[in-house]
């Protein structure tokens, strides 16, 4: 009876080679198709071995390695136990992601947006970037006074909402959806991403805007100081030669965005070499206050 331990990489690819998987072994993590729902592309579907996390890059799903024996072998809950025993082990597992349902909203829920761009562009922003990426101001509901960016995924399909407010409130931003799925704007800016050398992680839309506004247009918004899955498979999949992180500088307060880019440093450094990654925050609290008009 065999055992899995997924510690090494030997018998998780054994296992998918003797089924029939063509297996891309990237050092850190592994690639394969996802056979077992007719996928094709032989990239789609990461696989982090030491782990136990498995990403499905175009379902956005993500499960164990016990998960993906079963979908490869086709077998039940139960024929998995009298197949392998019950035998799949986690020896260490250094990272379990928090998994929720993902959101996805109509498209009739950004036509009501204003397009009213004054609150960005009095400050120096572009509206061409503004229009290009659908913003427009909300008047009711539940963002309401706030400048609402709609978040798309790659297949254009909005699974999100960002508001910033545009008056005197103590919520700057507004988020609707789960960012956990969140790779923006990748549905914008992926050429530019795939044709840079770099890409620049940054906190908010606001940031993005302001790095935009000064001609780097390859960036990705964390919405937060924590990095998703999503972006981290996302950066995976396009292995840029640099990584720079730009989250906040805080060092004048609760040091927030240096600890954080210093956390996001060290996950960085398990799937890439540690002179892919470069830490750059901007000398004034964020990248707006630094590049465009206060």
């Amino acid at each position: 009876m065999p055992t899995f331990d997924f510690l090494g990489e030997f018998q998780v690819i054994d296992f998918l080679q003797e089924n029939g998987y063509p297996v891309k072994n990237n050092g850190r993590y592994l690639q394969i198709p996802a056979y077992w729902r007719n996928g094709t592309d032989e990239t789609s579907v990461i696989i982090y071995p030491r782990d136990q996390i498995v990403k499905d890059f175009v379902t956005g799903e993500t499960f164990d390695i016990k998960e993906l024996i079963k979908k490869v072998s086709g077998i039940s809950e139960e024929d998995f136990i009298t197949k392998f025993g019950g035998v799949v082990r986690s020896i260490r597992k250094t990272y379990t992601p928090k998994i929720e349902s993902q959101t996805f909203f109509e498209d009739s829920i950004i036509a009501g947006l204003k397009p009213v761009h004054t609150f960005y562009t009095d400050k120096g922003v572009s509206e061409d970037i503004l229009i290009k990426l659908g913003g427009g101001v909300c008047s009711e509901g539940k963002l309401k006074n706030r400048y609402v960016f709609p978040i798309f995924n790659l297949e254009k399909r909005i699974v999100g909402l960002a508001g910033r407010t545009i008056i005197n409130s103590p919520v700057k931003w507004k988020l609707l959806g789960s960012k956990e799925y969140w790779v923006y704007p990748s549905h914008f800016n992926l050429t530019e991403i795939k044709s840079s050398s770099s890409i620049w992680i940054v906190e908010s839309v606001g940031d993005l805007l302001a790095l935009y506004q000064n001609g780097i247009k390859s960036v990705l918004v964390t919405f937060g100081t924590e990095m998703s899955l999503s972006v981290l498979n996302f950066l995976i999949s396009i292995n840029p030669k640099k990584i720079i992180v730009g989250l906040n500088n805080d060092s004048a307060t609760n040091k927030a965005g240096n600890n954080a880019a210093a956390k996001m440093n060290n996950k960085l450094v398990r799937y890439f070499d540690k002179n892919q990654i470069e830490i750059r925050l901007p000398k004034a609290k964020d990248w707006f206050e630094e590049l465009i008009k206060i």
